[in-house]
């Protein structure tokens, strides 16, 4: 220490004549430091570059924890190098940081809307692939818990909320996987079907010809009622029909139009609620076994009313689906019909018909 003092007093003398300058901590990066540390926070590198910006943070404290160890010291001791090189490194971190932050952030941004997107792309597809068959009631709540989606992504993606953005699109997709499922399911079933339809049709066409009477036929698919007379068709009408009307009718309040071979039971001419109208005999015998078939295995509740009251009515002619199960014609079509049907003339209705032109 005595050795030290000589050295220590030339210093103190150098110092005194303004000839020796002490070392000065370095400020100017420290702010540097902590101004690059900001611009990583507002760039989203705590959420998306958490590592660099804990590096970084961590570092500034501990430079700005030597800047003050260092000022404690005389200011003949004083060295700054490890703050100024701590410093530095937090700086560099809080850069990279920012810059991963926004490069994560461009990739999130390009995700999402390439998500949104696509599904809105799919959103149209199934639209177009449902508005081509008849209305059935739970692919449409499936597309339309899809849209619900679509629009809660495309207003996460516009909030900058690219990851919750990419998460609702991905609900939409299993929305429509569903929709996809059931159209599926949908065409099979009228597969293993279509040859008992494309029978009551040829049947009802064979009874007109033969008995010389006339006979009514509706195609749901097609919208349309046919007017048979010794087995040709004079007439055909616009029909609208169930609006859960992709499906047989299985009980009262289903929305659906039965399928079936019926018979005209009463003519209402003048006091329907619906204009004029023809009463159906649903339900039939095929109808009741089947109702109660479907009680038995659980298919329908225990409690379920088969109902009835099903019509061929007026104030149609919509170009929708809107009835509880009937079929509905415009008033003027209905003027047509009635006059060239009775009670007991045969009324089949089925989903699809493929066979010849009616």
């Amino acid at each position: 220490m005595f050795r030290l003092l000589p050295t220590l007093a030339l210093t103190l003398f150098l110092a005194g004549c303004g000839l020796f300058e002490a070392p000065a901590p370095p400020m100017a990066r420290l702010q540097n430091a902590r101004d690059a540390l900001e611009r990583a926070r507002r760039s989203g590198a705590i959420r998306h570059s958490e590592t660099a910006y804990r590096n970084a943070e961590h570092l500034i404290a501990i430079g700005w924890n030597e800047i003050g160890r260092q000022n404690g010291r005389i200011y003949l001791f004083r060295n700054y190098t490890r703050a100024d090189s701590i410093l530095l490194a937090a700086e560099i971190w809080a850069e990279r940081g920012a810059r991963a932050a926004l490069d994560s952030l461009a990739l999130q941004e390009l995700q999402a809307r390439e998500a949104y997107i696509g599904l809105e792309e799919e959103l149209k597809i199934w639209r177009e692939a449902l508005n081509g068959t008849l209305i059935l009631y739970s692919a449409e709540r499936w597309w339309s818990q899809a849209g619900m989606h679509l629009r809660t992504a495309r207003r996460l993606f516009q909030d900058g909320e690219y990851t919750e953005a990419v998460k609702s699109a991905a609900l939409g997709r299993k929305a429509l996987a569903r929709v996809g499922a059931l159209l599926a399911e949908q065409a099979n079933h009228e597969a293993t079907q279509m040859i008992q339809w494309r029978n009551w049709v040829e049947e009802t066409i064979a009874w007109s010809r033969d008995n010389d009477a006339p006979a009514i036929i509706v195609d749901k698919t097609a919208h349309r009622t046919y007017l048979i007379k010794n087995g040709k068709t004079v007439r055909t009408y616009a029909s609208d029909v169930g609006y859960n009307s992709a499906s047989q009718k299985h009980f009262s309040g289903d929305g659906a139009t039965p399928e079936g071979q019926y018979q005209i039971s009463k003519v209402k001419d003048g006091n329907s609620k619906f204009y004029r109208a023809l009463l159906i005999n649903y339900p039939n015998d095929s109808d009741r076994k089947r109702f109660e078939e479907n009680k038995r295995r659980g298919i329908i509740s225990r409690n379920a009313r088969i109902g009835g009251l099903i019509e061929i009515h007026g104030d149609g002619g919509h170009g929708r689906d809107w009835t509880d199960g009937c079929v509905a014609l415009a008033n003027s079509d209905m003027d047509n019909l009635i006059p060239h049907v009775r009670v007991g003339t045969p009324v089949t209705i089925v989903r699809r018909y493929d066979g010849k032109d009616l």
